[in-house]
Order: structure tokens, then C-alpha cells, then sequence
């Protein structure tokens, strides 16, 4: 009996001249699909959702406080704060993902490194830093 869902067979293949032993057009995409795969089953789904539903909660505040916002201040634009909001929605997203891939002892080091940078310049707005109010 023939199972319809199973996955097709393909040999393990040497990324160093994985070219010579294999010329089948899906294996490219078999490589980079096993690698997303190995990704999506390390990565915590339960903070992935809770992170895209704080980004589209943050949205949509930001959609419906913008036109006020923007009249206030004289922005001629009504969606100025809701489009920024958008661009930082995107970075932030790219930010995400890029440290979801990074092992875990790459990671810290990476956030080792932004505490020690966030420290120094929140001690260089002291000097440097203009008053407001």
C-alpha cells in the first residue's frame, strides 16, 4: 500500500562537492527547506505567536492613536507615527529572527555585547546628550 505523505528518499549529501554526487534539481531546496525545518522545530512556538501578537497589538494601538497624534502636533500626514511604526515593526522583526537562528552561546555573547554598547552610551548621554524639558 502507497502512502501519499511520505517524504521522497534523497541520500545524504556532502556540502563540499555535493554537485558531483547529486544533479537532481530539488536538492538546493531540499538543503535550505532542512535547514528552516531545523529552525522551526528548535524555536519556541509559544513565544514566536505571543511575539507577532504583541507587534500586531502595537500596530493597531498605533493606527488608531496616530490621527490624533499627528493633528496635535501638525503633521500633515494623518498615518505619519502609524508608518514609522511599520518600518520599526519590519527591523524588529528581522532582528528577531536573525537571534532566533544564532546558537545559544552565540546569542549570549551578542547580548553581552549590546549591554555593554546600551551601557556606555546611556553613560555618554550624561556628557553629550541635550535637555528637552
Amino acid at each position: 500500500m502507497r502512502t501519499f505523505f511520505k517524504r521522497p528518499h534523497l541520500p545524504y549529501i556532502d556540502l563540499g562537492n555535493w554537485q558531483h554526487k547529486r544533479a537532481q534539481i530539488g536538492v538546493r531546496h531540499y538543503i535550505s527547506s532542512r535547514a528552516f525545518a531545523r529552525w522551526w522545530l528548535s524555536v519556541d512556538k509559544m513565544l514566536f505567536i505571543l511575539v507577532l501578537l504583541l507587534l500586531a497589538s502595537g500596530f493597531v494601538v498605533s493606527l488608531s492613536s496616530s490621527p490624533a497624534a499627528t493633528y496635535r502636533l501638525g503633521v500633515s500626514d494623518p498615518y505619519y507615527f502609524t508608518k514609522r511604526q511599520f518600518l520599526f515593526i519590519i527591523l524588529g522583526f528581522c532582528v528577531f529572527l536573525g537571534v532566533s537562528f544564532l546558537s545559544a552561546i552565540m546569542a549570549r555573547r551578542v547580548g553581552i555585547m549590546c549591554l555593554l554598547v546600551s551601557l556606555f552610551l546611556l553613560f555618554m548621554v550624561q556628557y553629550f546628550g541635550l535637555e528637552v524639558n
